[in-house]
């Protein structure tokens, strides 16, 4: 059985789906729900619901979908540059890896980067995959 997501984005959904998932009023899980306002933001008919119902999302919900390194880059690109964006927001996407350092420089360059503390987690984030090779014997030190 397809998603609701799926219907959507192909365009299979009747208008009065589209127009209820813009609102908000379809039972989705967070991230299709997410994924649903994104595509709708680029619909013209549909964009003005999609980003009021985007922006009204609550913070831990929206925080959860933007953190999770599954997340599709076109939705992370979306939630960066959305003007509703909201500093925690930005700064869980900053930490995503799947959001290539290009897209934070687009938010002001590293200071703006270094202030959010984002090379810092990057270089935790690296050091701790390090570790695990080491520790699970995978990598060698010499």
């Amino acid at each position: 059985m397809d998603r609701l997501a799926d219907m959507i984005l192909r365009g299979d959904a009747p208008p009065s789906m589209i127009r209820r998932a813009a609102g908000g009023d379809l039972a989705v899980p967070p991230a299709e729900a997410v994924e649903i306002l994104v595509h709708l933001c680029g619909i013209a008919e549909y964009a003005a619901a999609a980003a009021q119902t985007l922006a009204r999302i609550d913070e831990p919900t929206i925080c959860s979908v933007a953190a999770d390194p599954a997340t599709p880059l076109h939705i992370l690109r979306h939630l960066l540059h959305h003007p509703a964006a909201r500093p925690s927001l930005v700064v869980t996407l900053c930490e995503n890896p799947s959001l290539p350092m290009a897209e934070i420089e687009s938010l002001g360059g590293m200071v703006k980067a270094i202030e959010a503390g984002v090379p810092k987690l990057r270089i935790e984030e690296a050091a701790a995959r390090t570790q695990a090779r080491i520790d699970s014997t995978r990598q060698a030190i010499i």
